[in-house]
């Protein structure tokens, strides 16, 4: 009888071995629930082939659940909430397999498999590691009570002093663990890499702290330089291995359908190695990666293409543009996934744009959009980033023809021997291009938005998955496309358009920064200023009065920020731009005492801010600290000349206001425009209005007394990329947008 049931229990083995080694992970999953049935039903069985019947139970528990997650559909509707019950059940195995260890009942290599299994899953969490952290609590504490397992196997106390943070502890006692690899069976030694490998990459995922990536790399660092006593432990101890009674299923670092005994040790170490360069990369270490990949360039076979990628990818942040192209002419020749082809392309096209070669930068990126992507979380991918790098290319090579510069559009213009007139179509082509690629770009991110795809890939390939760590989603997103169609439409003079493209931008439900965004959006409060510009050029006054107020609203006083321009005014006490622009709302709708009133909130505005410059200036280094940040000190230093240039314009519109409220307030006038000539002689609307009160006006010149003027530099209003300023400081004066008040900053 027992007999019998031995040899179905065998049978049921051997089908679930080979259905799961072709591939059919149901048909494996079936064979194994079968199996199971016969075992529980069995009560006179102690011992299945050789191994206790609890611990037997727990490894067609780990084969069941290994081949669940391999038949996984990542694109079912609530792969969250199936993922999360399989990661339950990878929890509650993990705490099973430990209670057995701890009555030494399972051998540690089976503890060891569903702690790397465990850690596995959850690393392929759907949603990125980064939303959940309970879940990456859960995790961390699995590697803990691992790692405490073994090194109490080795006879190695744990660690006792107390750490700020769960990463700290995990990493002491990796390193703990992997001073006595040498000690340990070489099976579980080299289960115990794998298991480094995953808890590091979780780390680098998770976008650690620079001291902890900094620690993982001197781990790593510590475990390749003994990596040739290691392979040689782990070869003697593999070579006369007897084939296992039972097959532990695992999930592969690289082939999918893995099981313990069965591995490629130099892909193990290969995968130590992409680790590594990762954390180099993370921490902007991009020499040390290039180093770290030339050592195992002769030996990176299975992770030839990821490994070429990466040496790649740093040679572009080192500036070596030749080598760089090298490997990603090895990539082409490789056998590559569609999403390492594209990486190529977008890395290419971004080393030709460094090159200033703009067209041929183009080129490269439109062969992405031939590549023909068919998985829907692949378009989702990279169709987006892809747009958004054409756009770009199309932005510059307009400015370019815009300015007559004379790089690529010259060298165009020179060979085709183009007249003036074919200048200008080539100008009006590369703008009309450059928004066509904005607008389809906002098509396919509102198309994302109404569908949900999981951030993962089904067929769990680690080369795909390093990518994804290197390049985490979204890198561009609804709301940046927003704002830079918005921005070109307004540049481009449509007004109409850019204000609605503004409004739907600041309906969206989430307007932070994200790491992840190759650009990041401005401010709020630059939005809100943009936004109002375009309601005030399409007399939308009402709607321009509700933005401003609502801006205003919203500003608080933030610490300096170089971005640029507008966004340095942020630290300011109130939102003078918002101010600046209600100031015009009022005076477009007739309301002068209205718009007196906020130019003078303005006036008083920049006059207290001036004034806590000049007590920063003449304040000891001490008392610098004490009052001011060094951030401030910046900001000081730097808003001086913009602030001027601003202060100006209000004692213009003051001046103005005052002669459209009559003649009595004649001398108020004359003060403001002698205060606006005195801040900016340089602006052209200054000098215009000044001139005209002058020769309308004789008794004044009594007055004009010569008096030291403000010197703001020879700046251009174009150079500032802020519709606000532009508009503010746009002279009105002439044509010509050429307003002596602006330079970089």
């Amino acid at each position: 009888m027992e007999s019998s049931i031995q040899s179905r229990i065998s049978q049921y083995l051997l089908e679930a071995d080979e259905y799961y080694l072709q591939g059919k992970y149901d048909k494996c999953e079936h064979t194994l629930c079968l199996l199971r049935e016969e075992v529980d039903a069995t009560k006179s069985l102690l011992e299945v082939c050789s191994m206790k019947k609890c611990v037997f139970s727990c490894v067609i528990e780990n084969n069941m659940l290994i081949s669940k997650g391999l038949a996984f559909k990542w694109d079912i509707h609530d792969a969250y909430g199936t993922w999360n019950d399989l990661m339950h059940n990878f929890s509650k195995l993990h705490q099973k397999m430990k209670s057995l260890h701890i009555v030494q009942k399972a051998p540690l290599k089976c503890y060891l498999n569903t702690v790397y299994n465990g850690l596995y899953w959850g690393w392929w969490h759907p949603n990125g590691l980064q939303c959940d952290k309970i879940h990456v609590e859960t995790c961390m504490q699995m590697a803990v009570s691992c790692f405490k397992k073994v090194l109490e196997v080795c006879h190695d106390p744990c660690p006792s002093s107390s750490f700020c943070n769960t990463e700290d502890m995990v990493l002491c006692l990796v390193k703990k663990v992997s001073n006595n690899l040498l000690t340990v069976d070489a099976e579980e030694c080299l289960q115990l890499l794998e298991i480094f490998a995953i808890v590091i990459y979780i780390l680098t995922e998770l976008k650690a702290k620079r001291e902890i990536i900094i620690k993982c790399t001197n781990i790593i660092t510590s475990i390749l330089n003994i990596r040739n006593q290691l392979l040689l432990s782990m070869h003697l101890a593999f070579k006369n291995k007897q084939k296992e009674a039972v097959t532990n299923f695992k999930f592969g670092l690289n082939e999918v359908n893995s099981v313990v005994g069965r591995c490629d040790f130099e892909t193990v170490f290969e995968v130590l190695k992409t680790v590594c360069c990762i954390c180099y990369i993370q921490i902007g270490e991009y020499a040390k990666c290039v180093a770290c990949l030339e050592v195992c360039e002769d030996r990176a076979e299975k992770l030839q293409v990821i490994c070429s990628y990466l040496k790649a990818y740093a040679c572009y942040h080192t500036k070596d543009a030749d080598a760089c192209l090298l490997h990603l002419l090895k990539l082409e020749h490789m056998a590559v996934s569609n999403q390492m082809k594209v990486r190529g392309h977008l890395l290419h096209g971004s080393l030709l744009a460094k090159q200033g070669r703009h067209f041929e930068a183009l080129q490269e990126f439109f062969k992405l959009l031939s590549i023909g992507l068919q998985d829907t979380r692949e378009k989702k991918d990279f169709y987006p980033v892809t747009l958004y790098h054409i756009a770009e290319q199309y932005e510059t090579l307009h400015s370019m023809s815009e300015a007559h510069s004379q790089s690529d559009v010259k060298r165009v213009q020179d060979h085709g021997k183009c007249s003036l007139q074919q200048t200008k179509s080539l100008h009006a082509s590369l703008r009309a291009d450059h928004l066509d690629t904005l607008q389809n770009l906002v098509l396919v991110l509102r198309e994302d938005e109404d569908e949900s795809a999981v951030d993962i890939n089904s067929t769990f390939n680690i080369q795909v998955k390093i990518l994804k760590t290197l390049h985490p989603q979204p890198e561009i997103n609804l709301p940046v496309a927003l704002f830079k169609l918005a921005t070109a439409l307004a540049g481009d003079g449509d007004h109409s358009s850019a204000g609605k493209i503004f409004m739907e931008l600041l309906m969206q439900p989430a307007l932070q920064p994200i790491p992840s965004l190759l650009t990041q959006l401005p401010h709020v409060s630059v939005i809100y200023h943009s936004t109002t510009v375009s309601m005030l050029k399409t007399n939308q006054l009402n709607q321009a009065e509700t933005l401003c107020r609502q801006a205003i609203s919203y500003y608080s006083s933030r610490s300096y920020s170089p971005r640029d321009l507008e966004h340095s005014l942020l630290c300011l006490e109130d939102d003078l731009i918002a101010l600046m622009l209600l100031a015009q709302v009022h005076k477009l709708k007739g309301e002068e005492i209205k718009e007196s009133d906020i130019l003078d909130r303005c006036l008083r505005l920049v006059s207290n801010y001036k004034r806590s410059v000049a007590s920063v200036e003449h304040s000891t280094v001490h008392e610098q600290t004490k009052g001011v940040s060094a951030c401030d000190a910046a900001c000081d230093a730097d808003n001086t000349q913009l602030l001027t240039a601003l202060e100006a314009k209000l004692h213009l519109w003051k001046a103005h206001n005052y002669q459209w409220r009559g003649p009595a307030f004649q001398n108020d006038c004359f003060f403001e425009l002698k205060q606006a000539l005195l801040c900016n002689p340089g602006d052209k609307d200054v000098g215009s209005s000044y001139k005209q009160f002058m020769d309308e006006n004789h008794q004044y010149h009594a007055h004009d007394k010569s008096q030291p003027l403000n010197q703001c530099g020879n700046l251009h209003v174009e150079n500032c990329n802020s519709l606000a300023l532009k508009h503010l400081l746009q002279s009105q004066a002439s044509d010509e947008s050429d307003v002596d008040m602006f330079t970089d900053l």
